[in-house]
């Protein structure tokens, strides 16, 4: 009899690799075919009978469903120690909703070929009622689903495509660890096919020196745990690193719209700053000002003016002082200050801007000036209760330039060390 197995599951092999498995094998009963790994089970109503699984690790979440035909489905987690559920099911047109309590709380799952998306609009609970819910695309998969099926799978639920999108690339697959434990997780750079003809733009990563060119509407997109997101939201969210951008820039930027320049070098001799271009070697040069001087405010208390040094932060109860001291900066911090600036846009900002559209209350406002070869520019930002510059809606490269300066100028400075610590927080 073993022997009789045995052959059969040769020439299976033969039949799978001439014909695309015409004929599947599933000898150990997993509705997965043992020769080529696709699905060979039932469907009820479009759903297939067996077991899904999440195309990531997420220790609070299920890492898979299996569906019986009895009304009744198992979720095993892969967290230690946490026991696997059943509930009932059942399926109205192509959701399937899933009863996972006494509160009458469901589940909700579109059902997609091979696929199901969790539909946070008609669940009448978080998923799995965890607090640790992970805010992303929650799709579950049958086996053998390629990467690019669970690219084009988790872009459509993203944008609430009406069809599948065609991945024209997937440029690398990265690994990470949880930082919880052990387990590798991995982040996909893609880009669909397709897209709206527009003339080429450029997005330059915000806090590196790299730029992406694109021909029309499309950009490089971060697949990570069933988010998707632009390079700059990966890159400040550390699902991706400096190292990646670089061989993601040189694999895919041509230089013709724009450059990835490096940070500058100010030349003291030649009186210019010097940027050049990390992919293709060519350089561009700025003047140095004849004068330059910047006065701004940070938080509620902070405030700094480089012509007379004055720097401030709130007030001192325990010893009834104001925090308050000189911060003088040499030439060269001010012309690397005029550098960071510059590369932040500053300079061709003369008007007010809001930095978000969801003001939190308190909130302070940024105002900021700076006086370069004799022209003074005055300006306020308005609701800047948060200065991580991937969250502003606008001017991002304004906010992480002014977030530098702040942080590695003043607040790193001995002189702002030194001074007692603001107890005043609301002045």
């Amino acid at each position: 009899m073993k022997k009789v197995i045995i052959l059969l599951l040769i020439a299976l092999s033969v039949i799978c690799f001439a014909s695309c498995c015409l004929i599947h094998y599933d000898g150990d009963n997993d509705d997965v075919c043992d020769i080529c790994g696709s699905y060979c089970g039932k469907r009820v109503s479009g759903l297939a009978m067996g077991t899904y699984y999440l195309s990531y690790y997420e220790q609070y979440d299920p890492y898979s469903i299996t569906f019986y035909e009895n009304g009744r489905c198992r979720v095993e987690f892969a967290k230690e120690g946490k026991e696997p559920y059943e509930y009932n099911y059942w399926i109205e047109g192509d959701k399937v909703y899933m009863d996972i309590s006494t509160a009458e709380k469901v589940h909700v799952f579109t059902i997609y070929k091979n696929a199901l998306i969790f539909d946070p609009e008609l669940s009448t609970a978080n998923l799995w009622d965890s607090i640790y819910y992970f805010k992303g695309n929650v799709v579950y998969f049958l086996p053998g689903v390629s990467e690019s099926e669970i690219l084009a799978i988790a872009s459509m639920a993203y944008w609430n495509l009406d069809d599948l999108p065609e991945i024209e690339n997937i440029y690398g697959v990265y690994e990470f660890k949880n930082k919880y434990d052990d387990v590798i997780n991995k982040a996909y750079a893609f880009m669909i096919e397709g897209g709206e003809t527009e003339s080429p733009h450029a997005d330059k990563v915000l806090g590196t020196d790299y730029t992406f060119t694109y021909e029309d509407s499309r950009e490089i997109i971060i697949y990570f745990k069933g988010m998707l997101m632009t390079l700059n939201q990966a890159f400040d969210r550390g699902f991706i690193t400096s190292d990646i951008l670089c061989e993601l820039n040189e694999d895919h930027h041509d230089c013709i719209v724009s450059h990835s320049y490096d940070e500058g070098v100010v030349d003291d001799a030649e009186e210019e700053i010097l940027y050049t271009c990390l992919i293709c070697g060519s350089t561009k040069t700025i003047p140095l000002p004849d004068d330059f001087s910047f006065s701004l405010t940070y938080d509620f208390n902070l405030y700094y003016d480089s012509t007379t040094g004055y720097l401030k932060n709130g007030y001192n109860y325990d010893s009834g002082t104001r925090c308050e001291t000189t911060l003088i900066l040499d030439r060269e911090e001010l012309l690397d200050i005029y550098r960071i600036l510059y590369n932040g846009e500053t300079f061709e900002i003369k008007t007010n801007f809001s930095a978000t559209n969801n003001l939190i209350e308190p909130c302070y406002n940024i105002k900021i000036t700076y006086s370069v070869n004799g022209e003074t520019v005055d300006f306020i930002v308005f609701g800047a209760t948060d200065t991580t510059y991937s969250e502003w809606k606008t001017n991002s490269a304004f906010c992480y330039a002014y977030q530098k300066v702040v942080q590695d100028y003043i607040l790193s400075s001995e002189e702002y060390k030194a001074m007692p610590p603001n107890q005043n927080y609301y002045d």
